[in-house]
């Protein structure tokens, strides 16, 4: 059930838009030989935002669906087994108190039999 519930999770955070900053640079420099030698540093830098936001993309919706199908089906499954396991506490509470009542009346059944076995001496 746990692992259902954290899949659901998961599905959904795969649904959520998604918004990234990047950021890229560089530093260099660069040498020019011969008579007139010089050097220039080089630099190069990038910052940006990324936003993606699909609509109607089923693809995405789909592993959401199968995670809350899989959780309503452990539900279903957990339920089964409580109502198996009820069922089978209720047979062995009947069953037991069949029993003591066959017992109880196997006693009655002995006095009496002792009292017409006394009352036939």
């Amino acid at each position: 059930m746990e692992q259902n519930k954290l899949g659901i999770v998961v599905a959904q955070n795969e649904r959520l838009w998604d918004l990234s900053v990047f950021g890229t640079g560089s530093l260099g420099r660069s040498s020019i030989s011969g008579v007139l030698g010089s050097s220039a540093g080089i630099s190069d830098f990038t910052v940006g935002l990324a936003f993606n936001a699909p609509l109607n993309d089923l693809r995405r919706e789909q592993p959401y669906v199968q995670a809350t199908t899989n959780l309503q089906n452990a539900e279903l499954q957990r339920e089964t087994i409580r109502q198996g396991v009820e069922l089978q506490i209720r047979n062995s509470a009947t069953d037991i108190d069949i029993r003591w009542r066959q017992l109880e009346d196997a006693r009655r059944a002995r006095k009496l039999a002792i009292k017409a076995v006394e009352i036939e001496k």
